[in-house]
């Protein structure tokens, strides 16, 4: 066994079994400058998975996750200008960053084909910097969004491709900035074909 990278991934061919599994713990800072030179800081912490397994059936197997669980709060006071921010003071939960974050990738191929099909969990976030509990109207909402893809290979050079995003077509709240409540994407279906010259 060997650790894996955040998002590790590989295709897998079926000459073999084969295993891998990992953990790869992130511990971060971060420092950046806010309106009139203003410095803060954030310091941050994560986790981070990935996997894969190949099994010898005649077609190759890919399963990747990638876990997060983040921990961000600001280290200093300040004032800004910035809608999200106002008046931070120190100890204040970061906006938009959601604690735990989870994407799950499992796909199938062929000689000429391919299917894959993501799944992707993020949890719901404050929208406004704070501590404590955060009200419905400062606030995301939690999702749970697949998305379903396939492809094959007419030629090297030619490929068909169809996909579907936001299988479930679940309605969530997925910002409420710059103005007032925006949802997640609808279902959208694409369908088409590469072609390289």
């Amino acid at each position: 066994m060997s650790p894996a990278g955040p998002t590790a991934a590989r295709t897998v061919r079926p000459a073999k079994w084969s295993l891998r599994v990992g953990p790869d713990p992130g511990i971060g800072a971060t420092c950046l400058f806010s309106d009139a030179l203003n410095v803060f800081a954030s310091a941050h912490r994560g986790q981070a998975n990935g996997w894969s397994v190949g099994v010898p059936l005649g077609m190759g197997y890919t399963y990747t996750y990638t876990y997060t669980d983040a921990d961000a709060e600001f280290r200093n006071d300040f004032s800004s200008s910035f809608g999200e921010w106002g008046d931070v003071a120190r100890g204040d939960q970061l906006p938009y960053l959601p604690e735990h974050a989870l994407n799950l990738r499992a796909g199938v191929e062929g000689g000429r084909w391919r299917v894959n099909l993501a799944c992707n969990y993020i949890d719901a976030m404050r929208t406004e910097a704070g501590q404590g509990p955060v009200g419905f109207d400062e606030r995301t909402g939690s999702a749970f969004v697949m998305d379903l893809s396939a492809s094959y290979d007419l030629t090297q050079a030619a490929h068909l491709f169809a996909r579907v995003e936001s299988l479930a077509d679940e309605t969530w709240i997925a910002s409420r900035r710059p103005t007032r409540v925006r949802p997640g994407s609808p279902r959208m279906t694409f369908v088409g074909m590469r072609v390289r010259f």
